[in-house]
């Protein structure tokens, strides 16, 4: 019999193995002896675990798994006795990871080997320890040159002292810089000064959007009576 059920035996219910003897009496009076040896066959039972990837499944019998957790599911011995399989299943997870990263048209970056020079998100999978994709991503953002500032101005002035102005087309989110004779910087979209004969000269002003910088522009600065 199997563990768990039982065997009748001379009105005795028997469920442990053994040697069992029932004394019968024959038609002519005689003894008649019945000998019984019973086997109890366990119920066997195997613990297993497994492990999948996020995404992917595990047949344990007629089902297919997706989930982490404990499954069992019961099949027979070549006894005919139930054999218990417990299963413990894990599902490790795809890792993902992202990053973003910004710089100015005509240059580059390198990722896993890739040149990227575009606008963009760029994916590259990996593999975890657990044989599982990790996935990273970078969020590439190039920005672009801005032309060369349009300048501006009232040069040239008609004695020393003039004040002399300057002005750059203005344009959203941009920073400027100006240069000029005797170590000139200024920052400001307009710039004016009483202009001196040492101040003649080439003025030159760059604009900057998003930390990307233009070509120079330049304009003269001059004094029509310097006598």
């Amino acid at each position: 019999i199997c563990q768990g059920a039982s065997y009748t035996f001379a009105g005795n219910t028997l469920t442990t193995s053994g040697l069992y003897t029932q004394l019968l009496q024959t038609s002519s009076g005689c003894d008649s002896t019945i000998n019984l040896t019973l086997i109890v066959d366990p119920i066997l039972t195997s613990n297993i675990q497994a492990a999948i990837c996020q995404g992917g499944s595990y047949s344990f019998g007629t089902q297919t798994l997706t989930n982490p957790g404990n499954y069992s599911r019961t099949i027979q011995t070549v006894a005919g006795c139930d054999s218990i399989i417990n299963l413990t299943l894990t599902v490790n997870p795809v890792l993902t990871s992202s990053s973003s990263l910004a710089f100015c048209q005509g240059e580059s970056t390198v990722f896993y080997g890739q040149t990227i020079s575009n606008t963009g998100a760029y994916n590259h999978t990996l593999q975890t320890v657990a044989g599982c994709d990790s996935i990273v991503t970078l969020n590439v953002t190039v920005y672009p040159i801005p032309a060369s500032p349009i300048l501006s101005g009232n040069s040239p002035v008609e004695c020393p002292g003039d004040v002399v102005t300057l002005h750059i087309e203005p344009i959203t989110n941009a920073l400027y810089n100006w240069s000029g004779p005797q170590n000139f910087i200024s920052s400001n979209a307009d710039v004016f000064f009483p202009v001196a004969l040492e101040q003649m000269g080439t003025y030159s002003a760059t604009i900057s959007v998003n930390g990307c910088v233009s070509s120079p522009a330049s304009i003269p600065v001059s004094i029509l009576n310097v006598n």
